[in-house]
C-alpha cells in the first residue's frame, strides 16, 4: 500500500427503528464525522481508514434515539482495510441486520 492511497469503507444504513437517529457514527473513522438518518430512510456513509495503520479490528455503530445511545460491533478488517466492497447496515427495533458485499 503506498504512502498516498486512501483507504476508505462504504456502508448503507437503513433506519428500520421506528424513530428519528442522531450523532449516526461508524467506526473507525479518522474523520470523526457524525450522520442524523430519519425513520424509514437510508444513508450513503462512506469513512475514513486510511489513519488507522496497519491493524486489525472490527466496525462499531453508534447512534441517537432521544436521550438513548446505542453501540453495535459488528464486521472486521483486517490490516486497516476493509474485506467486503460494501455493507448494509438495516437498524431494527432491538437489533442490527448486517449485510457485507464481496464483489470478487
Amino acid at each position: 500500500m503506498g504512502c498516498n492511497k486512501r483507504v476508505r469503507a462504504r456502508f448503507v444504513v437503513i433506519n428500520n427503528s421506528g424513530h428519528a437517529m442522531d450523532s449516526v457514527r461508524i467506526m473507525p473513522d479518522v474523520n470523526n464525522e457524525y450522520e442524523s438518518i430519519d425513520k424509514g430512510s437510508k444513508k450513503e456513509i462512506i469513512i475514513n481508514m486510511t489513519g488507522i495503520g496497519r491493524s486489525d479490528g472490527a466496525y462499531g455503530l453508534q447512534f441517537k434515539t432521544g436521550v438513548t445511545k446505542t453501540t453495535y460491533v459488528f464486521g472486521y478488517y483486517t490490516n486497516g482495510i476493509p474485506l467486503e466492497d460494501y455493507t448494509v447496515l438495516t437498524i431494527q427495533p432491538d437489533t442490527l441486520l448486517v449485510k457485507q458485499h464481496f464483489d470478487y
